[in-house]
Protein backbone atom coordinates (compact mmCIF):
# COMPACT_ATOMS: atom_id res chain seq x y z
CA UNK A 1 0.00 0.00 0.00
CA UNK A 2 1.49 3.39 -0.98
CA UNK A 3 1.62 5.90 1.96
CA UNK A 4 -0.48 9.58 1.62
CA UNK A 5 0.56 12.76 1.39
CA UNK A 6 0.09 13.26 4.99
CA UNK A 7 2.31 10.33 5.68
CA UNK A 8 4.72 11.28 3.75
CA UNK A 9 4.65 14.68 4.90
CA UNK A 10 4.95 13.81 8.43
CA UNK A 11 7.93 10.99 7.76
CA UNK A 12 9.74 13.68 6.34
CA UNK A 13 9.12 16.16 9.36
CA UNK A 14 10.30 13.55 11.53
CA UNK A 15 13.78 13.21 9.67
CA UNK A 16 14.64 16.85 9.65
CA UNK A 17 13.63 17.61 13.31
CA UNK A 18 11.38 20.41 12.19
CA UNK A 19 8.55 21.97 14.32
CA UNK A 20 5.25 21.87 12.49
CA UNK A 21 2.96 23.88 13.02
CA UNK A 22 -1.05 21.58 13.44
CA UNK A 23 -4.36 23.79 13.08
CA UNK A 24 -7.51 21.62 14.45
CA UNK A 25 -11.23 22.08 13.05
CA UNK A 26 -11.75 24.15 16.51
CA UNK A 27 -9.54 26.52 14.86
CA UNK A 28 -6.73 26.05 17.99
CA UNK A 29 -3.21 25.63 17.03
CA UNK A 30 -0.74 22.78 18.56
CA UNK A 31 2.89 23.33 17.82
CA UNK A 32 5.56 20.72 18.11
CA UNK A 33 8.21 18.36 16.70
CA UNK A 34 6.83 15.07 15.36
CA UNK A 35 7.80 12.32 17.52
CA UNK A 36 5.48 9.23 16.02
CA UNK A 37 2.51 8.88 14.40
CA UNK A 38 0.09 5.81 13.16
CA UNK A 39 -2.99 5.54 11.24
CA UNK A 40 -4.79 7.49 13.63
CA UNK A 41 -2.95 9.71 16.27
CA UNK A 42 -0.14 11.96 16.21
CA UNK A 43 2.30 12.15 18.53
CA UNK A 44 4.32 15.81 18.89
CA UNK A 45 6.77 16.30 21.67
CA UNK A 46 7.09 19.52 22.97
CA UNK A 47 6.21 21.61 25.90
CA UNK A 48 3.59 20.28 26.76
CA UNK A 49 3.65 16.78 24.34
CA UNK A 50 0.45 16.27 22.36
CA UNK A 51 -1.38 13.63 20.90
CA UNK A 52 -3.64 15.08 18.40
CA UNK A 53 -6.59 12.81 16.30
CA UNK A 54 -5.68 12.95 12.89
CA UNK A 55 -9.28 13.05 12.01
CA UNK A 56 -9.37 16.56 14.03
CA UNK A 57 -6.49 18.20 11.75
CA UNK A 58 -7.32 20.87 9.53
CA UNK A 59 -3.58 22.35 8.82
CA UNK A 60 -0.22 21.33 9.04
CA UNK A 61 2.34 23.75 8.70
CA UNK A 62 6.23 23.60 8.62
CA UNK A 63 7.83 26.81 11.29
CA UNK A 64 10.59 26.64 9.14
CA UNK A 65 9.62 26.07 5.73
CA UNK A 66 7.17 29.22 5.95
CA UNK A 67 9.03 32.67 5.72
CA UNK A 68 8.18 34.91 8.37
CA UNK A 69 5.69 37.71 7.21
CA UNK A 70 4.97 40.55 8.64
CA UNK A 71 1.72 40.59 10.08
CA UNK A 72 -0.85 43.30 7.98
CA UNK A 73 -3.37 44.83 10.18
CA UNK A 74 -5.89 46.03 7.84
CA UNK A 75 -6.79 50.00 7.92
CA UNK A 76 -9.90 50.48 9.79
CA UNK A 77 -12.66 51.82 7.73
CA UNK A 78 -13.44 55.82 8.35
CA UNK A 79 -16.65 55.75 9.97
CA UNK A 80 -19.54 58.17 8.34
CA UNK A 81 -20.16 61.12 10.39
CA UNK A 82 -23.92 60.79 12.04
CA UNK A 83 -25.67 63.62 12.87
CA UNK A 84 -28.04 64.08 15.33
CA UNK A 85 -31.86 64.95 14.40
CA UNK A 86 -33.12 68.02 16.35
CA UNK A 87 -35.69 67.55 18.62
CA UNK A 88 -38.31 68.49 16.73
CA UNK A 89 -38.00 65.95 13.94
CA UNK A 90 -37.96 62.94 16.09
CA UNK A 91 -40.89 60.62 16.50
CA UNK A 92 -42.41 60.62 19.97
CA UNK A 93 -41.71 57.41 21.92
CA UNK A 94 -44.66 55.54 21.31
CA UNK A 95 -46.60 54.31 25.21
CA UNK A 96 -45.51 50.78 25.32
CA UNK A 97 -48.60 48.40 24.98
CA UNK A 98 -49.28 45.34 26.90
CA UNK A 99 -49.92 42.80 25.05
CA UNK A 100 -51.08 40.02 27.35
CA UNK A 101 -55.28 39.60 27.64
CA UNK A 102 -56.65 41.19 29.97
CA UNK A 103 -57.37 38.90 33.32
CA UNK A 104 -60.77 37.96 33.98
CA UNK A 105 -62.00 39.13 37.32
CA UNK A 106 -63.46 36.53 39.86
CA UNK A 107 -66.96 36.10 39.75
CA UNK A 108 -68.91 37.86 42.95
CA UNK A 109 -70.04 35.21 45.56
CA UNK A 110 -73.67 35.30 45.36
CA UNK A 111 -76.68 34.89 47.51
CA UNK A 112 -79.07 32.83 47.32
CA UNK A 113 -82.27 32.27 48.85
CA UNK A 114 -84.22 29.36 50.83
CA UNK A 115 -86.57 28.35 47.69
CA UNK A 116 -83.42 28.58 45.69
CA UNK A 117 -81.29 26.33 48.30
CA UNK A 118 -84.77 23.92 48.20
CA UNK A 119 -84.86 23.81 44.43
CA UNK A 120 -81.22 22.72 43.94
CA UNK A 121 -81.49 20.20 47.35
CA UNK A 122 -79.06 17.72 45.75
CA UNK A 123 -81.32 15.35 47.90
CA UNK A 124 -85.32 16.20 47.67
CA UNK A 125 -87.65 15.11 50.53
CA UNK A 126 -88.49 12.36 48.58
CA UNK A 127 -85.14 11.34 48.28
CA UNK A 128 -84.41 11.15 51.64
CA UNK A 129 -87.96 9.34 52.82
CA UNK A 130 -86.82 6.62 50.37
CA UNK A 131 -83.42 6.80 51.71
CA UNK A 132 -84.77 6.37 55.42
CA UNK A 133 -87.04 3.29 54.09
CA UNK A 134 -83.86 1.53 52.74
CA UNK A 135 -81.82 2.10 56.24
CA UNK A 136 -85.39 0.04 57.74
CA UNK A 137 -85.68 3.42 59.99
CA UNK A 138 -88.56 5.13 58.92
Amino acid sequence: MQPNLLDQTLERHINDHTVVSITLRDRTTVKGRVKDFDAHVILLEGEPEALVYRHSVLKLGSEVAQPVQAERKPEPRPRRAVEPRPQEQRKPARPRRDTRPPRPSAPEPRQSSEKEAEAFNPMSDIMQKWLKSQQGGG
